[in-house]
């Protein structure tokens, strides 16, 4: 039988009527990896350091406890690999810029000096000129919620659709829904920033770092992950072609997708619009006949698509069309008032020379 309504999810709805007063807007690129190729003489500098690797996998600490780069590197190619975010060069990843090749540079040079190489000039502007390969860019969008409670009941919301709109769906606890994880193209990650941060705080020593952790408290965190080979299909393997336009109308989908961006709010009196065959599988769906609209996966897909134009109910969810029109409502409302794209590039540089100028580098061995 389908779930019923969720009365917390409802209560807290209800009840959060202030959630769009000084609502926190903030986007960034998050975590980036590129390929790039090294001299030889750089590549023996690195395998020769005393960083900490596992295998071919080298640790590079940044200014901030915890907070590192990787370098994947075998000694017998040039061809190096690194991997890091915004956390690698300031300590927390709340807020940042959306210039994917100014953060990818970023972390490449400062990857390979804290590492201990030594960057040539010819190396320095092939950096700069993006003579580097992307293989994953995530974009980050938040939603303020307007408070924990309502931050909460989104989140059931949201969980609830995704079950009904898409094929790869996980969980992990309350806080935390995947949309493809496992594909190797893309993926969409949802969480709730603010108890993320309670289990993995802000370094002592970031600037601003109260305030951050306070202003995540409401925020519902969308990471929206680009792999090598969806980069690769969309001509994006280019630092410099990944703009701050493009990969805004990517994310923008993925809103529209768990929202249901363009379809009805589910509404059962709608149904009167149906078919008397349509109407009268629905009547048993509603009274939990899950079989109701059985039959060949053709006929299927084809009610499923005129009760979902007609009346906005989806009957492949195993949610009842109450709670799915709740759900709607409240995900559609929230997250047009909580999701701005906002990067903060002043913030970012001041970020940038308070961790350079308080080194906290964890000690190597």
């Amino acid at each position: 039988m389908p779930f019923r309504l969720i009365p917390e999810l409802e209560s807290h709805l209800d009840t959060d009527t202030e959630h769009t007063a000084r609502l926190f807007k903030s986007s960034l690129f998050d975590t980036m990896k590129v390929k790039i190729k090294l001299s030889a003489k750089a590549v023996k500098e690195l395998h020769a350091s005393v960083l900490k690797h596992d295998g071919y996998n080298f640790k590079v600490p940044g200014p901030f406890p915890g907070c590192i780069a990787t370098i994947f590197s075998r000694p017998s190619e040039q061809i190096v690999y690194i991997e890091a975010g915004p956390k690698f060069l300031t300590g927390q990843n709340v807020v940042g810029i959306e210039d994917a090749h100014q953060l990818a540079s970023e972390i490449i040079t400062s990857a390979l000096v804290r590492a201990g190489l030594s960057i040539s000039q010819a190396l320095a502007q092939r950096v700069e000129e993006g003579a580097y390969e992307l293989l994953r860019a995530d974009f980050v969008a938040h939603c303020d919620c307007g408070s924990p409670g309502r931050l909460h009941a989104v989140m059931l919301a949201l969980r609830h659709l995704a079950v009904g709109t898409a094929r790869d769906v996980s969980f992990y606890g309350v806080d935390t829904l995947y949309i493809g994880q496992h594909s190797r193209r893309k993926s969409l990650k949802i969480y709730n920033k603010g108890s993320e941060l309670s289990i993995r705080p802000i370094p002592e020593g970031v600037p601003h770092r109260t305030q951050l952790t306070s202003k995540a408290q409401s925020l519902l965190r969308f990471e929206f992950v680009l792999r090598a080979e969806e980069l690769k299909r969309l001509g994006l393997s280019d630092p410099k072609a990944l703009t701050s336009e493009i990969v805004r109308d990517l994310i923008q989908r993925q809103f529209d997708f768990v929202t249901r961006a363009g379809g009805l709010i589910p509404d059962l009196a709608l149904a009167s619009n149906l078919s008397r065959a349509c109407q009268a599988k629905l009547r048993a769906w509603v009274l939990g006949d899950t079989s109701a609209f059985a039959g060949s996966p053709t006929t299927l897909a084809s009610n499923r698509r005129q009760v979902l134009a007609t009346t906005g109910i989806d009957v492949a969810s195993p949610i009842d069309a109450k709670t799915q029109r709740l759900a709607v409502m409240a995900v559609r409302d929230v997250l047009r008032d909580g999701v701005g794209f906002k990067p903060r590039p002043k913030l970012w540089e001041q970020l940038k020379k308070h961790a350079e100028a308080h080194d906290q580098r964890v000690p190597r061995e």
